[in-house]
């Protein structure tokens, strides 16, 4: 491949993750949560009692960006952190009644964000895409990244 393919692959990724961000930082700010918690709290939706340390290495996010973020979110209410009964040194997250409320509102406001912008492009050539990307991710990081996407 020449070099000029990596640059547009590095660029592309890049805009996307960046205008993503900046898309769920504006959905986040409704609530005074920022863009790490949309995160959390997607994916306490279905692992309630997870510890914020798997939670941290499932999501490929720093400890110290996680236990602010985490507080935050304690703070406001939307999550609650208990210390683990098997480890002293852990918290177990559990959405409270208030997350469980926001979060369908969140998850439908991000997937209208990835529909509006994958409009017009054929379920073949996404899957395409998710698979290549799921693969050089892989590679990048040396281990699985996720379990088989499905729908």
């Amino acid at each position: 491949m020449n070099r000029s393919i990596f640059s547009v692959i590095g660029k592309a990724i890049s805009v996307l993750h960046f205008q993503k961000q900046k898309n769920v930082a504006a959905m986040m700010s409704k609530y005074g949560l920022g863009s790490v918690s949309y995160g959390f709290l997607s994916y306490l939706k279905d692992r309630d009692g997870i510890t914020q340390r798997e939670l941290c290495s499932i999501l490929y996010i720093d400890d110290a960006l996680a236990s602010r973020a985490m507080g935050t979110l304690v703070n406001k209410g939307f999550v609650k952190r208990l210390r683990s009964g098997t480890d002293a040194r852990s918290y177990e997250l559990y959405l409270t009644q208030k997350g469980k409320e926001v979060l369908p509102e969140l998850l439908k406001m991000y997937e209208d964000w990835w529909k509006e912008i994958t409009a017009g492009i054929n379920r073949q050539k996404i899957d395409i895409l998710c698979s290549v990307l799921k693969e050089i991710s892989e590679k990048a990081i040396g281990q699985e990244l996720f379990p088989a996407i499905t729908e």
